[in-house]
């Protein structure tokens, strides 16, 4: 299904799903009881995605999921992260602000919050209840 290496992997229990990020761009949702119920035998058949979520234009590497309002979050190799319903193929919002690539991100939990970091050192603070920036941190000895 993915035409390139699988990078990150996560499953959103309370909506059955599982959801996979590679570096062909794409981000394949799946359905658990669809993989549960896939026998060994069926080898000659190909297991399909339930949905495929494009909006990214490099590799994706990383997934978050914020069960409060459902969003799935994805960064790859661009200097912005996408925000999904995952029942929905096209993203929601971009959260863009970065001027290098982003090298991770990360859920506070208990918070409508999420943290990105990029491959320069900076980290910025965003609020998924408007999907804006709140705070932005240079470590200026991250090469030193």
């Amino acid at each position: 299904a993915h035409g390139d290496l699988v990078t990150d992997m996560l499953v959103i229990a309370d909506l059955g799903l599982l959801v996979t990020a590679s570096l062909d761009s794409k981000i394949l949702v799946w359905n658990i009881a669809t993989l549960v119920g896939w026998k060994s035998r069926d080898l000659n058949q190909e297991l399909k995605p339930r949905r495929t979520l494009s909006g990214h234009n490099k590799g994706v590497y990383s997934l978050a999921y914020i069960p409060s309002q459902r969003y799935l979050v994805s960064a790859g190799y661009e200097q912005s992260c996408k925000v999904w319903n995952p029942m929905i193929e096209e993203p929601l919002f971009t959260m863009a602000g970065h001027q290098s690539m982003i090298a991770g991100l990360t859920v506070v939990l208990g918070s409508n919050r999420i943290v990105t970091g990029d491959v320069d050192g900076v980290c910025k603070v965003w609020d998924l209840r408007n999907f804006n920036c709140v705070q932005t941190v240079k470590d200026e000895r991250v090469f030193d």
